[in-house]
């Protein structure tokens, strides 16, 4: 269904703006292939609008179906991408949120010291400009860092941290 609202839509941002939500769900589904084939065509619509938060978002999303599909660099080069463009314009929501993604990516190919850099940074971002969503995560990522180097003492006042945000919210910390 959403393949046939974005190539019906008369608006091509609005096409490739559907076409973005769709290649997240095949990321969320574990399907990187299909994701990045409908990203490539969400990229270059954005490109020629010259819409650089919209193409922010899919080079996320883009940095997300490279690390699943195991291509470690192109994760990296798109997130790097996606943070230039949202620090340019001073999106500091999305900053903080793709700096978080930056350590996603990081932790996934192994630099558990640039993961948890960005981690740190990402939070310090959360906590200046009241994102508790993004906050909570950070706590979980850092701590989940810090568990996986059997730092017990340090992952868990990051883990309380996050749960009673979490809990006072009604979020999940990831």
């Amino acid at each position: 269904q959403a393949m046939t609202e974005a190539e019906t839509a008369s608006d091509p941002v609005l096409a490739a703006e559907i076409l973005n939500d769709l290649s997240y769900n095949y990321v969320l589904a574990g399907e990187p292939e299909l994701a990045l084939q409908h990203l490539q065509r969400s990229l270059d619509i954005f490109r020629e609008a010259g819409d650089d938060l919209r193409l922010s978002w899919a080079l996320e999303s883009m940095a997300q179906a490279h690390l699943l599909g195991g291509n470690n660099s192109e994760a990296l080069i798109c997130i790097q991408e996606a943070l230039d463009l949202v620090l340019r314009h001073e999106v500091w929501r999305d900053v903080a949120r793709f700096t978080l993604s930056a350590g996603e990516i990081f932790r996934g190919v192994g630099d558990r010291a640039a993961a948890l850099d960005m981690f740190q940074e990402g939070l310090e971002l959360a906590r200046r400009y009241a994102l508790l969503g993004d906050e909570c995560s950070a706590l979980y990522s850092i701590a989940e860092i810090n568990q996986a180097a059997e730092d017990y003492d340090q992952a868990l006042p990051l883990l309380l941290e996050a749960a009673a945000i979490a809990e006072r919210t009604g979020m999940k910390p990831h």
